[in-house]
């Protein structure tokens, strides 16, 4: 299986892993898929075939990777992505060992979450459009992900039957694994929910067979694509001039959770981190929050000088000239 007909064969096996087994979110696949791809044109050009590929060789791509200046979270992402097919191939038994076992990841900079403040919030949600159903539909998204924390990913996979209203939880199947948990519901996502599977839903699907939760227009199962034009186009109706992302209502769930005392691991636990270290990040966020707000607030540390009667070099020239 060392022919170049084979990369793209072991590549679309891989994306087929990572969204049976794994069950990776489509936009997570499409970006394994493209940077995987660009190594497999570079082999293609030398004439090489994935499982033929040897550590000298890998080195030889990394370095025309550092001469086309990437930035380094695109570099570290590629790498990355590459590290995780040809750990696939070797659970296959497609390969004895990995060409680039040795090839050490740098550090990536670590950039804090965007989220919206709590009144952003409160303005981008109270925003209606003019189509009944699916306003009606759009606000019950939006206000579920916004109270339960969810991705993307997980929304669109929800089935009517993932929700209990009487203990005010959503089953949640992860966008990342195998892992299931329970998620609370708020009382505004719960109305809203209610209010959508009760009215507009059954308008949308009209005589079709569908469990998925959302649907869009065509009655069809909602997707991440579908999500993340729908809040670019209310974002820009209701003014919000902050440029939205469906995982910035995630990253305003855990922020503003942890701002009102809500403890590390319980978050962990809601935004299912397998890791807490996953978490950890945005207690940075909160940090930030806070020093910023301190140096807004406190009066000393609004003072140019510690003391009113420390004098500057400015006053004190002045002075001597005297």
């Amino acid at each position: 299986m060392s022919s170049l007909a084979s990369n793209e064969q072991l590549l679309h096996q891989f994306l087929q892993y990572l969204q049976v087994e794994k069950h990776y979110s489509e936009h997570t696949i499409v970006a394994y898929e493209r940077d995987i791809t660009h190594l497999l044109k570079w082999l293609a050009r030398a004439n090489i075939g994935v499982i033929d590929l040897t550590y000298q060789q890998f080195r030889q791509y990394l370095t025309e990777l550092f001469q086309k200046r990437y930035a380094k979270k695109t570099f570290v992402r590629k790498i990355s992505a590459i590290k995780s097919f040809y750990r696939y191939l070797l659970r296959e038994r497609l390969i004895e060992h990995s060409p680039i076992d040795h090839v050490v990841l740098p550090k990536g900079e670590q950039r804090l979450p965007n989220f919206l403040y709590e009144d952003e919030i409160d303005t981008w949600l109270s925003h209606r459009a003019n189509n009944q159903e699916l306003d009606i539909r759009n606000h019950a998204l939006f206000e579920l992900m916004y109270a339960s924390g969810l991705r993307v990913s997980e929304v669109c996979a929800l089935h009517i039957n993932d929700f209990d209203f009487e203990q005010r939880r959503v089953h949640i199947r992860s966008g990342k694994g195998d892992k299931m948990r329970f998620v609370p519901m708020g009382t505004y996502a719960i109305e809203a929910m209610q209010l959508y599977f009760e009215s507009s839903r059954s308008i949308l699907i009209s005589q079709k067979n569908v469990e998925h939760a959302f649907v869009n227009q065509h009655g069809e199962p909602l997707s991440e694509r579908g999500v993340r034009h729908i809040l670019k186009t209310i974002a820009q109706a209701s003014g919000v001039t902050t440029k939205l992302h469906p995982h910035m209502l995630r990253h305003s769930f855990a922020t503003h959770l942890l701002s009102n005392g809500a403890d590390l691991r319980t978050v962990q636990e809601l935004l299912g981190h397998e890791n807490l270290s996953s978490t950890q990040i945005y207690t940075h966020v909160n940090l930030e929050q806070l020093r910023t707000i301190y140096q807004a607030a406190h009066p000393r540390a609004k003072r140019t000088r510690t003391h009113k009667w420390l004098k500057t070099e400015k006053e004190l020239a002045e002075e001597v000239e005297k």
